[in-house]
């Protein structure tokens, strides 16, 4: 991190090893799909594009592009440091600040402008001879600094966060319609997005998109009931202090928290304001960002149906 080689052997090396990485990823529908679907969710967009580069970034990239990234975001203004497990904290400052302090001074990142979302719906299809047909959904959502970021969460976890949720109820547990199916809200500095995921046969699609639109709008309409409600804030947190038992995790906790606001957030005090949503604010919080003319639908299988899809979500 202080002092890295950038040596043209081991450039040449990751270079190959990021090249698979990049075909393995599209060789995996499941995974692909996702990417599909950032791409025109975030079109033009540092979010829209992959982790992993492609082919032709990396074919591209040398030394000196490594030693300018280095310069402009490895120093003091973009570096935190975190440990847990069984330290001192004490000698732990002093051993970084001993390790780390050839670190240049540097600016605070600047973020860009925020993206774009789309007023209409858009459905990408890939017509591909798989077994299964995978679908992303992305609605637009709330942001990490919005305190609506808690009943977003809730949310989540009613509709499609576990294995008791109304979605995998309803597509896989009772009418078996689909081999997977979950959300997953991305919450970012200054937008966000609601995922909706689904792996099925083909000739499912249909009756399983319908049933999804159907889910999204009785939440939307009636708010969750108390028993409902309580046991997904006890999943929540149950999850979150499950997490806590682990050093790693105990570590990336303090340096998001540290990243994103600038403090550490104590995790009992973020139970308290999950314990706190209302059933009508999660209601609200679907009809204010579950809107399905808005959404991005990424689709890959052998039948990709992408006119019954974007029918399907411009009724929804």
């Amino acid at each position: 991190y202080t002092d890295p080689k950038f040596s043209a052997s081991d450039i040449e090396r990751e270079r190959g090893v990021i090249a698979e990485e990049i075909l393995m990823y599209r060789d995996e529908p499941a995974s692909h799909v996702q990417e599909l679907l950032n791409q025109h969710f975030w079109p033009n967009h540092a979010l829209g594009r992959p982790l992993t580069g492609t082919q032709e970034s990396i074919a591209r990239m040398g030394r000196a592009e490594f030693s300018d990234y280095r310069k402009s975001h490895y120093h003091t203004r973009s570096t935190v440091f975190t440990a847990s497990g069984c330290v001192k904290h004490d000698e732990v400052v002093a051993q970084a600040s001993r390790l780390l302090a050839s670190l240049p001074s540097g600016r605070s990142p600047r973020m860009g402008r925020p993206p774009n979302h789309q007023l209409s719906p858009q459905v990408i299809a890939e017509k591909r001879d798989t077994q299964q047909t995978q679908v992303a959904i992305g609605l637009p959502a709330t942001t990490n600094y919005d305190d609506r970021r808690y009943a977003t969460h809730l949310l989540h976890i009613l509709l499609g966060g576990n294995a008791s949720s109304r979605l995998f109820q309803q597509l896989r547990e009772r009418r078996g319609l689909c081999y997977s199916v979950n959300t997953h809200p991305n919450l970012f500095a200054d937008t966000g997005m609601f995922n909706i995921s689904v792996g099925l046969d083909g000739s499912n699609m249909e009756k399983s998109l319908r049933l999804i639109l159907s889910e999204v709008t009785a939440i939307k309409s009636t708010p969750p009931k108390p028993a409902e409600l309580k046991r997904a804030k006890e999943y929540a947190i149950g999850i979150s202090r499950m997490s806590l038992e682990r050093s790693s995790s105990q570590n990336m906790r303090v340096g998001m928290s540290v990243l994103v606001y600038g403090e550490i957030h104590d995790p009992e005090t973020m139970h308290e304001r999950l314990r706190a949503v209302t059933a009508e604010e999660i209601s609200e919080v679907a009809r204010e960002f579950l809107d399905f003319q808005k959404a991005t639908v990424a689709v890959i299988g052998p039948n990709p149906q992408e006119k019954l899809i974007r029918d399907l979500i411009s009724g929804g």
